[in-house]
């Protein structure tokens, strides 16, 4: 059972674990922690064993801090806040010290009143205020790299080292290795089947490129090239003896199935008489033909046992072992690709990581791993570990729940095991939701078993007092609620103070927390296109609804802050809809401007370079270097960007003086361009024919004005490192053949920061809040597989990787319990309520389960 944490009496040394849920003042927690660390407060031994050593000796600098957590925003966001908390408790000290008066900070007001030099502790705050840029809070990346180039000696890494933050080239490299050294060699017939498995080393790449990172992976098989060779030749053999079979039967089962069909006992259409023989042709063809591969004609389904048995009026007179024989085939026909994909995989890491080491060059996750390698390093860990304690002998790793085995593999070897050394572990096992990008549930609660102490913050600051309720009635009702019942417990929270007073009202009634919506059929949906569409609509109607009534003075939020309690109207920034993908973003933000609702997608990761913008700014610039190339000024005063009409384009074909005015105004941009820089061209270009006034009047004119701009950016910093303007266009149509998501430059920009609904994916909302939360599409159905490949985890937490879905179930099963967390980041992101679509939906048109039970509207 963990203990409720008491910030101002956490002992400040040893290995402990801090389960915040959501909502509970995570960081508030850390930055108090990090006071205490900076006034020294409870360095004293403890009465009850005056021997314990504490994690240190006397007050630390905000250098000797170590604060991790796993991304850029995070780091600046958490450096922020303690510079802010650092700043507040510094007034609290001097206010003291003036006035003799505590804080209303009950957390402060401690602080204070347990310091004995009140002088002393103000300069030590006003020291780290100003030392504040020089403090060791990083991203788990960036610390890495930092020690690994700061102790190059004692961590054994190179100095000359490359960051690479785009490694695709040479993921594409090592296939293209791998498929000359393994499949060049191989017997023609073999080759052919792995042809008609990848067309090319690309194909090959494309399934298996997201596992080719040093991230430790296990293989639920393993298969040498001779064990393929081997395999090869048996299913040869295999669908030598199915032909033969089959090429025996046929006849006959044409023969019967027709009488069938005569005889009214089988689907006549369906089992046509002209479709028959064409079926039997096409099979008569195939096993008379030598087995070169592995294709076999989908007429074949037609005389399995399952088509039979689902066409058949009355008992049949058909070769039913013969049936049989046909279905085993459809069903488990032979297949070598699974066994391929696996010797790929293994190999293709191999040479990956030879590439890499070979030229000196580290991507963002071999920072992880070179660093966890070098602590354990027999001949020079030790001394690396001992130079980093003394460095920073106090850690804390926000955000725990995304650590996997290499990051934890670093904190145990730095601080596992140790008294005089601090390691804090501060996280929620319920906010573990990056599976896809490394983060590891299995890791947490391996580290669960191995800390002793826990605490849990137990108090929600965030949702009101019925969004809690709601949320502890959802998961602490369940039997099992996140599955994995020893390791991810649900404790039930506390609403703070203020919360009961926190509520929304419509037309002076009070409105639940928790709206589970299903349509007002009992009919089950049968596609998902059906659901999608069902939710879109009624998200979007109900957004519209809630928003007209607010307009009307009729929907009050009431904030529940003591004596300003006063009631406010809900605006469009106040409501967020949580989605999985870009697709389902689209879907309901096409729907809310179609009613005349403004908003903006928060989560597209996509390359600004994939955005059509961009070849219409290659178009301009190819224009303005060769103007008297007719095709080419026209192609760039065709797009929709300038919003010229037909008649205006078509009065450059009749009008000479218009097109030498256009040709004019390139010519003028190519002497901008040349002597003042390319983004005072286009900004020139942009005011002559008015294109900002132009999209603005568009439905997605923000989206597209936001994305012209920024590649007007990207090529105003890249002409600075060309040598001429042909080089930038040269740039330009390279970034556009090959985008790279991953830059962080080119991902696109959130177009506005007005008054507009927020739609954002699941994973990006987690750490935000929102007064009112819609989560349409939540019981969508994502299978834990791609191209064929399923990872799940051993007893000991290891990944596996399974290319045969041999692990289906078990990997499902993971997917599942990492919805039901998702499902928790939805419900806690809301302050008044939240909305899940939950409608009744068919897996399928052969089985039929029973619907989902529950009411429209629960509080």
């Amino acid at each position: 059972m963990a203990e409720s944490l008491d910030p101002i009496r956490f002992p400040l040394y040893g290995e402990r674990l801090i389960e915040a849920s959501a909502g509970t003042g995570k960081t508030y927690t850390i930055t108090g922690l990090y006071l205490r660390l900076l006034l020294g407060h409870g360095i004293q031994p403890s009465e009850e064993n005056p021997t314990q050593a504490t994690a240190f000796t006397h007050k630390l600098t905000v250098d000797q801090i170590l604060v991790v957590t796993f991304t850029e925003a995070a780091t600046q966001e958490l450096k922020d806040r303690i510079r802010s908390r650092i700043k507040s408790a510094r007034k609290a000290f001097e206010g003291y010290l003036s006035h003799q008066q505590l804080p209303e900070d009950s957390a402060l007001a401690v602080l204070i009143s347990e310091t004995d030099d009140i002088k002393d502790a103000i300069a030590t705050l006003r020291y780290a205020e100003r030392q504040m840029d020089e403090a060791a809070i990083f991203t788990i990346h960036g610390f890495c790299m930092r020690m690994l180039k700061q102790h190059a000696f004692e961590s054994g890494s190179l100095f000359n080292v490359t960051m690479c933050d785009d490694d695709r080239e040479f993921k594409y490299q090592a296939a293209k290795d791998y498929w000359r050294q393994q499949f060049y060699p191989l017997p023609k017939a073999l080759a052919q089947v792995v042809i008609e498995c990848w067309s090319s080393p690309e194909s090959l790449l494309s399934e298996i490129g997201s596992l080719l990172s040093d991230s430790a992976l296990d293989f639920y098989q393993d298969y040498s090239i001779e064990d393929i060779v081997s395999a090869h030749e048996r299913y040869v053999e295999q669908i030598n003896e199915f032909k033969a079979c089959l090429r025996d039967g046929l006849s006959a089962l044409h023969d019967s199935v027709l009488a069938d069909v005569q005889g009214k006992r089988l689907d006549g259409r369906s089992f046509s008489k002209k479709n028959v023989a064409k079926w039997v042709s096409n099979l008569e063809r195939w096993v008379s033909e030598p087995t070169t591969g592995y294709f076999f004609p989908k007429d074949l389904e037609h005389f399995g046992k399952a088509k039979f048995e689902s066409k058949a009026k009355d008992e049949l007179t058909i070769d039913w072992s013969l049936a049989e024989k046909i279905q085993n085939y459809v069903d488990q026909p032979p297949e070598l690709k699974p066994a391929l994909k696996q010797h790929a995989i293994r190999a293709c890491r191999t040479i990956y990581k030879q590439q890499k080491r070979k030229l000196g060059l580290l991507t963002f996750d071999d920072q992880i791993t070179t660093m966890a390698n070098a602590l354990s390093d027999p001949e020079t860990g030790r001394a690396f570990a001992d130079t980093l304690r003394k460095q920073f002998p106090v850690a804390m790793v926000d955000e725990f729940q995304d650590t996997d085995q290499s990051q934890y593999r670093i904190f145990t070897q730095l601080y596992g095991g140790r008294q005089n050394t601090g390691l804090f572990m501060i996280g929620d096992p319920k906010l573990a939701i990056y599976a896809f990008r490394g983060g590891d549930i299995f890791t947490y609660m391996k580290a669960r078993r191995n800390v002793v102490d826990h605490y849990t913050l137990d108090t929600n600051w965030r949702s009101s007092a019925a969004m809690v309720t709601a949320v502890n009635q959802v998961f602490g009702t369940a039997k099992s609620a996140f599955m994995y019942d020893q390791e991810i417990p649900f404790e039930a929270v506390n609403p703070s103070p203020k919360a009961k007073s926190m509520i929304w009202t419509i037309n002076g009634e009070r409105q639940p927390a928790l709206r589970l919506w299903q349509p007002d059929t009992d009919e089950l949906l049968t596609k998902d296109s059906d659901y999608l569409a069902l939710m879109t609509d009624a998200t979007a109607n109900e957004v519209a609804r809630l928003l007209t009534l607010s307009d009307q003075d009729q929907l009050h939020l009431c904030s529940g802050s003591g004596s300003s309690d006063r009631n406010t109207r809900l605006q469009p920034s106040d409501i967020a809809i949580l989605v999985r993908n870009f697709g389902q973003a689209q879907r309901v933000r096409d729907a809310l401007a179609e009613r005349g609702i403004a908003s903006v997608y928060s989560s597209d990761r996509s390359s600004v370079f994939e955005q059509q913008e961009a070849k219409v700014l290659l178009r301009i610039l190819k224009a303005a270097l060769l103007p008297e190339r007719e095709s080419l000024v026209k192609a760039a005063i065709g797009s929709d960007l300038f919003g010229w009409n037909v008649s205006q384009l078509n009065q450059l074909n009749e009008n000479e003086l218009a097109w030498e005015r256009l040709v004019l105004q390139f010519k003028a941009f190519h002497h901008t361009w040349t002597r003042q820089g390319v983004l005072a061209a286009l900004h020139e270009l942009m005011n002559q024919q008015g294109i900002a006034v132009h999209l603005r009047k568009q439905v997605n004119g923000e989206r597209r004005l936001t994305d012209f701009l920024h590649l007007c950016e990207l090529l105003q910093n890249q002409s600075k490192s060309v040598e001429s303007q042909y080089a930038l266009v040269a740039w330009l149509e390279e970034r556009i053949q090959q985008p790279n998501q991953n830059a962080q430059e080119q991902q696109l920009r959130l177009e506005s920061e007005a008054n507009q609904v927020k739609v954002v994916t699941y994973h990006k909302s987690k750490g935000l809040e929102y007064k009112i939360v819609f989560a349409p599409y939540v019981s969508y159905f994502w299978p834990n597989h791609r191209n064929g490949i399923s990872i799940s985890h051993d007893k000991q937490g290891n990944a596996l990787v399974d290319v045969a879905n041999k692990r289906l179930t078990e990997a499902n099963q993971e997917r599942i319990a990492e919805d039901i967390r998702l499902l928790y980041v939805t419900l806690t992101r809301s302050v008044y309520a939240c909305y899940l679509g939950l409608p009744g939906l068919m897996a399928g048109t052969k089985t039929r389960p029973d619907p989902v039970v529950c009411p429209k509207y629960v509080s």
